[in-house]
């Protein structure tokens, strides 16, 4: 009932989490910088030669950075997650202003387009990273759908306003404005700063295609980066049939197609508003289905409007589409993916969406030309919709465990042990789990008995004995239990009894060890842990009298 709470009057209180208040922050601050440089960048190449070149430079800047995308992800799972962020984002200031000297001092375009492409790979990796903090700095999963829906409502309204302001500044030239750019770019950096303690996988140095084969085995993984993907595709053939409709059905010119963006931009915000209600929600395959329906029918219908405020408003629900689809699925993406992949999971998402935008761009333009804009802007609008039908039954597994209370769910998650396991599989433990109150003096488990439970205390504490000395005291977040369970002997090491009553989740071996075998990372924490305790324990016996 606490999660179903979380509507959009939470905001505040989403922001009110240093984290959380910097990403929303940085994500806005870099999607203004981006889409003001995009701008810049295009109209410094169109002037210099033409709609060929600049041509050629959205290809500059889009190639590398859909290779790069991944880069950022895998250093992040090796070496933290916010620490990656950070760094990336304090190197962005430092491109920013070379573009700005660059085009200012009147060097050569391949020059300004160098810088450029550098600047649009350091967004890139930044972007996943954005994503992949979120988790650790939420209370739980209905929180994070907050704190994404922030994230969105932040970046609509960026790139609405980012756009305009380079509008303005172009009169003076593009060094104008990546005046303005660079400093946005400074105060990303700074704001980032929060986020740095956010980790990855910690010590566990995971080679990079090692970890990305296992992504790719990831099987509720790969419905949502198809979709995502998919959905990126239609995003970058939207521009395409925003200009033939505005210059060719319409006849309005440049004016009516910047109308239009603007109407979609403004859409992505109330979309991001409006995903704020879906909080405390778990499951999200119907809400992405419609989401689906919201941003690709209106495309479909995009060829055949009468006029100039129809076609407003219908980009105006095709925003609200947009950054909900979005919100879902990288909310979805972060409750599947384990945490010692979510940043890999991420960069990977980023880029298939570099690559899908552009063949988006060039797929709708052939399209458009050879069969119209009717046509052609049916064709692409269903895609989405299409590809949500056709993916249900993926998306759906992806909602099992949907009916286990956020409190079971959220006291999983809270075990140091079973910090490994994604949101899903945390919810698979939580509906096999048991919760028992034992009052003080109750004793948990004896040693030298067989053992068929794990624990884990929630509230309260235990007292741990071996020969009857006290040899451990455990508090909430603390388990016990797991070495009968992983032993061949299957024998208790020591005695456990609760101090002053406790709160416990409680495992059966069969649960346990499913959630073992099926998570190699989890193993090993369970390995480890054991052999530490019983290394302890040893030791101790050696020191009698």
């Amino acid at each position: 009932m606490q999660a179903a709470r979380w509507t959009e009057s939470n905001a505040g209180r989403a922001m009110a989490i240093p984290g959380v208040r910097a990403v929303v922050v940085v994500a806005a601050l870099l999607m203004a910088s981006e889409a003001a440089a995009w701008v810049a960048i295009l109209v410094h190449a169109y002037d210099v030669g033409g709609p060929g070149i600049a041509g050629v430079a959205v290809a500059v800047q889009l190639l590398p950075s859909g290779l790069a995308a991944p880069i950022g992800g895998i250093l992040a799972d090796r070496w933290g997650r916010g620490r990656t962020l950070v760094g990336v984002v304090a190197v962005l200031p430092v491109v920013g202003i070379a573009a700005w000297v660059a085009l200012g001092s009147g060097l050569g375009l391949w020059a300004v387009l160098a810088v450029g492409a550098v600047l649009s790979v350091g967004f890139a990796m930044a972007r996943p990273l954005l994503s992949a903090v979120l988790p650790g700095l939420v209370p739980g999963p209905s929180e994070l759908m907050v704190a994404n829906g922030l994230v969105g409502v932040g970046s609509s309204a960026a790139y609405v306003v980012g756009p305009l302001l380079a509008a303005g500044l172009l009169v003076q030239g593009p060094a104008a404005v990546f005046a303005m750019v660079s400093p946005l770019l400074v105060g990303a950096a700074w704001v980032a700063r929060p986020v740095r303690s956010v980790g990855g996988d910690g010590p566990r140095r995971r080679g990079s295609v090692t970890g990305l084969a296992e992504l790719v085995r990831l099987a509720e993984v790969r419905p949502l980066l198809l979709l995502g993907s998919i959905h990126q595709f239609v995003v970058g053939a939207i521009d395409v049939l925003i200009v033939a409709l505005a210059v060719g059905v319409l006849a309005a010119g440049d004016p009516a197609a910047a109308v239009l963006v603007a109407a979609q931009g403004l859409g992505g915000v109330v979309g991001g508003v409006l995903t704020f209600r879906l909080a405390g929600r778990r499951r999200l395959a119907g809400s992405l289905l419609a989401a689906a329906a919201t941003f690709g029918l209106p495309i479909a219908l995009l060829g055949f409007l009468p006029g100039l405020a129809v076609g407003v408003v219908s980009l105006v629900v095709v925003g609200i589409g947009d950054v909900a689809l979005d919100v879902l699925g990288r909310t979805a993406i972060q409750r599947v993916a384990p945490p010692h992949l979510m940043s890999r999971t991420f960069g990977a998402f980023e880029s298939f969406r570099e690559w899908s935008i552009g063949l988006g761009s060039l797929a709708a333009g052939v399209l458009v030309a050879a069969v119209g804009l009717g046509t052609g802007a049916a064709v692409v609008g269903l895609l989405v919709p299409v590809a949500a039908v056709a993916g249900l039954g993926a998306l759906r597994r992806v909602d099992e465990g949907g009916d286990i209370p956020w409190e079971r769910v959220s006291a999983v998650a809270s075990i140091g042990l079973f910090a490994s396991l994604s949101v899903r599989q945390q919810e698979s433990l939580a509906e096999r789990a048991d919760e028992i109150r034992v009052p003080d003096g109750a004793p948990l488990v004896f040693e030298g008995e067989r053992g068929d439970r794990f624990f884990a205390i929630l509230d309260g504490a235990a007292v741990v004995t071996k020969a009857g000395t006290e040899v451990a005291r455990l508090g909430p977040g603390d388990h016990f239990g797991e070495i009968a369970l992983v032993r061949d002997d299957g024998l208790r090491t020591a005695s456990v009894e609760a101090v002053g009553g406790a709160h416990l989740l409680v495992l059966d071996r069969v649960a346990f060890l499913d959630a073992v075998l099926a998570n190699p990372m989890l193993g090993g924490d369970v390995a480890a842990e054991a052999d530490r305790r019983l290394g302890e324990l040893d030791g101790l016996e050696g020191e009698g009298p």
